[in-house]
């Protein structure tokens, strides 16, 4: 429920009420530990009336019930409850890729190897990683095998093996089949036990000309090179009118792995951008996000609410499969369970329906406490025309201003898939060109390393037109340093000379709808948490099938 404060500037949550004069914000320790924040989100809406909603997500480290935090804002905001789980799907859906396509060139056969990348725990690992995340209660990898290993399907099951993942029966022959085959493996495990340091987003609406980003009194507890995340909504791209933008030098960043280097390369470019600065890491239409945000929409999770599948009891139970790890579900529950005081998590969600007393009551706060948080957002990507997202690592002691925000109408858009487009010879050297144009050779699975040069290839102030004032630009110095040496021809003749690259158009159209794939060599994701708001389907559907076999028995 949304509620007025009579105070403005100030939001306190688990804490003392303390107003203060600046739009800002801190957490703040009412104890003897002390407290260190280590990460931001926030997401601001445009809603063309003068107004602006924010959905602001903060991560801690220290005791819950020493937490406080302070939100300041214009005016006397309308305040709400908002959802990381929503947070999770806008994150994942604009995470950056990474992808080489360098193409034999020449009459040699190979057989093309897929590598990957998934968290960085999992770096050096004698596999390939295609895909990680979560799902419902396990953590999952998609491997398959590391081209670079001299015995690759051997590699991958001994790791398997090691790790425990298979068992001493499992038919080894028949999994060496299957990987010589072109098959991947998933790997799934159950979860380990969430970090408790995060509080639930908050949702706030107020009348604003612009997003303004509170940060200012983060600075006293901010962690060194602390994560910040913003996404803006609205008409066109956004951009910051007082903090630049910084374009990364590519060559500096492993494209064959890029996880490792991706955050400390962003944290050096914006050192080189003065400490306070932003990438832009998507810029693009928000239609494509909303269709992939939520499969059913408003209408369909409403279906939870009106009973309209059939028996509540089975919609109640099934409901924590798809919603048991989104914000606010068990207390929910709880909230309708008179029994709950006596119940631990696992006797209380492994039967909802026999605990909960008013059903129809539970429903409602099921769909206005846990899932409609989830829709705004999705709600808030159907309004909008473009989603801009920007990234950056910012020390405490670096936060001299709020980040301000406005949008920018002449620039073009900027999707999270990143081509290098080149030729492969036959003996795995490769030669491609980035989206900057410099052309990086080396042999495959090695990027060649060159932290001598600057991580940015360019700082560039914006504004609410034209394409920025260029304060910093290394285009030349980087791209000089992989000249070739003495006039030398580079492996596989000219980047992109291969049949493939007259693709080039078409992947560039498709992926504005998502990443695309049309046989890459290597596709590698610096991605983070996901939601299985998916899952849902199935329980739409395992109703709809218990529905129509209570009819056929009638």
């Amino acid at each position: 429920m949304l509620s007025r404060w009579p105070l403005p500037l100030a939001l306190v949550l688990l804490g003392a009420l303390a107003p203060r004069p600046a739009q800002a914000y801190a957490i703040v320790g009412n104890g003897e530990q002390a407290l260190s924040q280590t990460g931001l989100r926030a997401v601001f809406a445009d809603n063309g009336d003068g107004t602006i909603t924010a959905w602001l997500d903060i991560d801690y480290d220290g005791p819950a019930e020493r937490f406080g935090w302070i939100v300041p804002v214009p005016g006397v905001p309308e305040v709400g409850i908002s959802s990381r789980a929503a947070l999770d799907r806008l994150q994942g859906l604009t995470d950056p890729t990474y992808r080489v396509d360098a193409f034999p060139h020449g009459e040699c056969e190979v057989r093309q190897p897929i590598a990957g990348v998934g968290p960085p725990y999992m770096a050096d690992r004698p596999i390939a990683i295609f895909d990680s995340g979560e799902t419902g209660p396990f953590d999952y990898l998609v491997v398959g095998p590391d081209a670079s290993q001299d015995d690759p399907i051997g590699a991958l099951i001994g790791w398997l093996e090691d790790g425990g993942l298979v068992s001493p029966e499992l038919d080894r022959a028949l999994l060496e089949e299957y990987l010589d085959a072109g098959h991947s493996l998933v790997v799934l495990r159950l979860s380990k036990d969430h970090d408790t340091g995060s509080i639930r987003p908050i949702l706030l609406t107020y009348e604003a000309e612009r997003p303004v980003l509170p940060l200012r009194l983060s600075a006293a507890v901010a962690e060194d090179d602390m994560e910040v995340r913003v996404w803006v909504l609205g008409a066109t791209q956004a951009v910051s009118t007082n903090y630049p933008a910084v374009e990364l030098n590519q060559a500096r960043l492993d494209w064959f792995d890029p996880t490792p280097d991706y955050q400390p390369l962003v944290a050096e470019a914006v050192d080189e951008a003065g400490g306070q600065a932003f990438l832009t890491e998507f810029a693009a239409g928000a239609g494509a996000l909303a269709d992939g945000f939520v499969i059913a929409g408003r209408e369909g999770f409403e279906l939870f609410r009106d009973g309209s599948l059939g028996d509540p009891n089975v919609l109640v139970d099934a409901s924590v499969l798809v919603f048991g790890d989104w914000d606010g579900f068990e207390e929910a529950v709880r909230q309708h369970a008179p029994d709950a005081a006596d119940l631990d998590s696992g006797e209380l969600l492994g039967c909802i329906s026999c605990h909960v007393d008013d059903i129809d009551a539970f429903l409602d706060t099921l769909f206005n406490d846990v899932i409609d948080p989830v829709l705004s957002v999705h709600d808030a990507l159907l309004t909008a025309t473009t989603v801009t997202r920007f990234f950056t690592l910012i020390d405490g002691d670096e936060i001299e201003q709020d980040p301000e925000f406005d949008f920018n109408p002449d620039l073009e858009p900027l999707l999270p898939l990143h081509i290098a487009r080149g030729a492969l010879s036959c003996d795995y050297t490769f030669d491609v060109e980035l989206e900057h144009g410099t052309r990086v050779r080396g042999t495959w699975g090695q990027w060649p390393s060159r932290d001598d040069l600057p991580a940015a290839v360019r700082v560039v102030q914006y504004n609410t037109s034209g394409t920025g004032e260029v304060l910093t630009d290394n285009s030349e110095l980087i791209d000089a340093a992989f000249a070739p040496e003495d006039g030398a021809q580079a492996p596989g003749g000219d980047p992109g000379s291969a049949d493939e690259s007259d693709d080039e158009a078409a992947d560039d159209e498709a992926a504005a709808d998502g990443p695309v794939d049309r046989g890459s060599i290597c596709t590698a994701s610096v991605g983070t948490r996901r939601t299985n708001t998916a899952a849902f389907v199935c329980v739409v559907a395992l109703c709809l099938l218990a529905r129509r076999r209570r009819r056929a028995t009638r």
